[in-house]
Parts: C-alpha cells; sequence; structure tokens
C-alpha cells in the first residue's frame, strides 16, 4: 500500500528522471521519449505477478 509520502517520493523521482531527459531532447520530441518508457514499466509491474507465479509454479513441479 503507498502512502502519501512514498507516493510523493516515487513523484519526486519521476520528475527528476523526466528533467535528465529533457536535457537531451527538445521540447517536441519528450512526448516520443516518456510515453513508451511509461507504458514498458507499467507492463512490467503487471506482470510481477505473473511471474512470481509462474517461478514458484516451476519450482513446485521439479522433482
Amino acid at each position: 500500500m503507498l502512502n502519501k509520502e512514498k507516493l510523493n517520493n516515487l513523484a519526486g523521482d519521476v520528475w527528476k528522471s523526466a528533467e535528465r531527459l529533457r536535457g537531451k531532447f527538445k521540447a517536441y520530441e519528450y512526448q516520443s521519449v516518456v510515453l513508451p518508457v511509461i507504458v514498458i514499466r507499467r507492463i512490467e509491474c503487471v506482470l510481477i505477478d505473473w511471474r512470481e507465479q509462474k517461478k514458484a509454479d516451476l519450482l513446485t513441479s521439479l522433482p
């Protein structure tokens, strides 16, 4: 569960990353870099539970 402090820390980390990227890309290029990274991270978060379940299934099926 995310409390307000942890959520603020995560938001701060996202903004720090965005500021680092902003220096390397022009303003109009920024969205074409950040959006794919956000989508990839979301997919990774969604699949964490699935990956852990598959790992547990494999370990229990070993002789």
